[in-house]
């Protein structure tokens, strides 16, 4: 069941309203809420030991990786123990990852340092790059210098890169000799140890003063170049000088990371400005993406301008930082002539208008439409009429109801649902019907929100359209007749739904319907029960003895249906209706794997 459909359901399902806001049903479809996994220092301790009596390092590994999930402070001194005496390299790699995935989700403890340093020479890359994180996370204040130190001959090239992640928030607190030995001294060969030395360096608050950045942002290595044009970028402390050197570079990798600008002043923004004209599309796109995310609303004007790029990747850029930027109604009406004198900017254009919910565009629109023969961009605007409210536009969405492609049926319907005009009503009782299952659940949706009597019809046959794919359709009805009468012909249907294997499916004997749908049906005729009819409330009681005497094995027996039950009878009680939560933790390893000493 499509979540968004099951939450706008919910948000307007007038019975119960504890199941909905407190319970599962408003979690994900027919998924109980599971508690917070936590194994306790028993079960820790019998892993533990089962843990030495294994003779598979493979069988190791796995119990190793599995402690990283146990959420308990105590697993990471444990894994500490294991460590010091586990023998294989492949094994000593799983504990170290998981003492590093323990210590980010902040169950990790205080660490001698020694116990990361010996592993600093670890002979496994994967060793040696995640004691060194464990070792810069091992307090508050990390200090960088050992780590830089005991790398200062590292070649592999993923040991670098992990390091380098970890370093660029501490680069301030990395001496900048030590730094510039790094870059000058390591065999030139060294890409990567060459390329974390000038990123880092470039990342310093004195980067402006140093004498070597310019020589590095000169380097014959593009690889290098970008690195350090990716630290001026990021360092909002540094000038322009640097960064105005690396835009003109010859490499386009170079020049993209200039573009990942962050904060910009004016000197930086003009910078970027001049890149939006950049030879290479995804210059240009970067270039767009950080004058949004930096609020450079002096930018909108030639932002304006790039909706109109050849490439797809720089219009929606464009259009993306247009809508953070937030600019005024003249810039609106620029992005309208743009997209007036562009065709292929009109769906970014239009996603500029939709989500700065430019409601003045009607008109627009619905001319784009009538000259766009795009699916993609009829569906947006499908889309966009309901969602700017555009109510003189119901002609328009009739007419995208009839359309061949699906995706803009859909969304036609959808906004047929939000609009609520009555000239749609006979389009959307014709989608409801579609032959593709998303455009009819779209179609029913959307009548469900209006709730028009004229719909009851179609909400009644779709209770007794027992087909494997309409289960979404027959709880959106069940949901719906809550507000209608409900005739006897229903409660039938109803009562060969719960009760019953009548679900036709292909190639195979009749099945149960959905649990969803058996719940709506039960809360259905549990809301016309509260309203004094008793046909309605003699097949809910009659339903509700069935399901509690079925028996185990019964494939119409659900553990689920039988919580959402219990919620109901909770419910009933006047008492506060909780979600069903894991009593316990089940053991990592029920059963004892093979290999384990008897």
């Amino acid at each position: 069941m499509n979540l968004s459909l099951l939450l706008a359901a919910a948000l307007c399902f007038p019975s119960a309203p504890d199941l909905w806001k407190g319970g599962p049903l408003t979690d994900e479809v027919m998924k109980l809420p599971s508690g917070p996994v936590f194994a306790p220092d028993q079960q820790l301790q019998a892993q533990v030991r089962l843990y030495r009596q294994l003779r598979s390092p493979f069988q190791r590994s796995r119990m190793a990786i599995e402690f990283s999930e146990t959420n308990n402070p105590a697993a990471f001194r444990l894994l500490l123990n294991l460590l010091g005496s586990e023998k294989d390299s492949f094994v000593q790699d799983n504990i170290l990852e998981s003492l590093l995935r323990l210590q980010r989700k902040g169950y990790g403890v205080r660490m001698d340092d020694n116990i990361l340093i010996r592993h600093f020479k670890a002979a496994s890359p994967a060793a040696r790059s995640t004691a060194a994180l464990l070792y810069l996370g091992n307090r508050q204040q990390p200090d960088p210098g050992p780590v830089l130190e005991a790398f200062r001959k590292e070649i592999s090239v993923p040991v670098l890169n992990r390091l380098l992640e970890a370093l660029r928030p501490l680069a301030g607190k990395i001496s900048p000799d030590l730094l510039a030995g790094l870059y000058e001294n390591a065999p030139a060969d060294n890409i990567a140890l060459r390329s974390l030395a000038a990123e880092l360096l470039a990342r310093q608050d004195n980067a402006d003063g140093s004498a070597l950045l310019p020589k590095i942002l000169q380097d014959p290595n593009p690889v290098i170049r970008m690195h350090a044009a990716r630290g001026v970028a990021a360092n909002s402390k540094s000038g322009s000088k640097l960064l105005n050197d690396a835009s003109l570079d010859k490499h386009p990798a170079v020049r993209l990371a200039a573009a990942g600008i962050e904060k910009p002043d004016a000197a930086r923004t003009a910078i970027l400005e001049k890149l939006l004209s950049d030879p290479s599309p995804a210059v240009r796109a970067a270039a767009a993406k950080s004058l949004g995310t930096a609020g450079a609303k002096a930018a909108a004007e030639l932002l304006v301008k790039s909706l109109a790029d050849s490439e797809i990747a720089v219009r929606r850029a464009a259009s993306d930082a247009l809508i953070q930027l937030k600019p005024d109604q003249d810039i609106h009406k620029k992005a309208v002539e743009t997209g007036n004198a562009s065709p292929r900017s009109r769906r970014q254009a239009l996603a500029f208008l939709v989500r700065t919910r430019d409601e003045e565009q009607e008109e627009t629109i619905q001319r784009w439409i009538k000259e766009s023969d795009d699916p993609m961009f009829l569906a947006e605007a499908a889309a966009a009429l309901g969602i700017l409210n555009c109510r003189r536009s119901g002609k328009a969405l009739i007419s995208l109801g009839s359309s061949k492609e699906e995706k803009i049926r859909i969304a036609a319907a959808v906004s047929m649902g939000q609009l609520k005009l009555p000239e749609t009503f006979p389009t959307l009782a014709k989608l409801c019907r579609d032959r593709a299952i998303k455009v009819a659940e779209a179609a029913f949706m959307s009548m469900y929100q209006i709730s028009d009597r004229s719909f009851v019809p179609e909400f009644e046959r779709m209770t007794g359209r027992f087909s494997e794919d309409g289960a979404n359709c027959r709880a959106i009805a069940c949901r719906a007749l809550t507000a209608f009468p409900l005739k006897a012909k229903v409660i039938a249907n109803l009562n060969k739904l719960i009760t019953t294997a009548c679900i036709r499916v292909p190639m195979t004997g009749p099945m149960p319907d959905t649990d969803h749908v058996r719940v709506s049906a039960l809360l259905l005729l549990q809301e016309h029960a509260r309203k004094g009819n008793n046909a309605a409330r003699d097949a809910y009681r009659k339903n509700l003895a069935f399901l509690d005497q079925l028996k185990p094995e019964s494939e119409l027996r659900s553990e689920d249906l039988a919580e959402y039950i219990r919620q109901i009878r909770t419910a009933e009680a006047g008492k506060p209706v909780k979600p069903k939560l894991i009593d316990s933790v089940k053991p990592l390893f029920r059963t004892e794997p093979a290999g384990a000493k008897k």
